[in-house]
């Protein structure tokens, strides 16, 4: 790695200046280094953490809440959804019609789509930083 790239880790993860960055030298430059590399592994995994939750949260939220836990039986009291029937408990806002219901879910599922590709993008710059890091 460079002194300039050294530097820039310096700077990033340790919060220090590029002025007081680049005057480091020897033994104290060596255990910042460290730090920092530490510090990036560290951001790195909650990075990684954090797109994979994201990317949990739009998968079950995509899926019915019945196939949620597969090995929990549906409560016994609760009749399934007739079709066209919004299931018990999440009835339409009065006053929309059915266009504008197909609407609202319809933007619902693009938000969702948009938080999986999110996640998937999240989770790709770290696997990217990664790889530049073993470097």
């Amino acid at each position: 790695m460079t002194h300039r790239e050294q530097n820039w880790e310096m700077v990033v993860f340790l919060d220090l200046s590029w002025k007081e960055a680049n005057e480091i030298e020897g033994d104290d430059r060596d255990f910042l280094l460290e730090k920092a590399e530490e510090r990036k592994h560290e951001v790195l995994k909650r990075k990684k953490e954090v797109a994979d939750m994201q990317r949990t949260q739009a998968m079950q939220s995509q899926m019915p809440h019945q196939w949620q836990n597969p090995y929990q039986p549906p409560h016994p009291n609760i009749m399934p959804p007739q079709q066209g029937m919004p299931p018990q408990g999440m009835m339409p806002p009065q006053g929309m019609s059915p266009q504008q219901q197909m609407m609202m879910q319809q933007q619902a599922m693009q938000q969702q789509a948009q938080q999986a590709q999110l996640a998937q993008q999240q989770e790709q710059q770290v696997e990217q930083i990664e790889g530049q890091s073993q470097e």
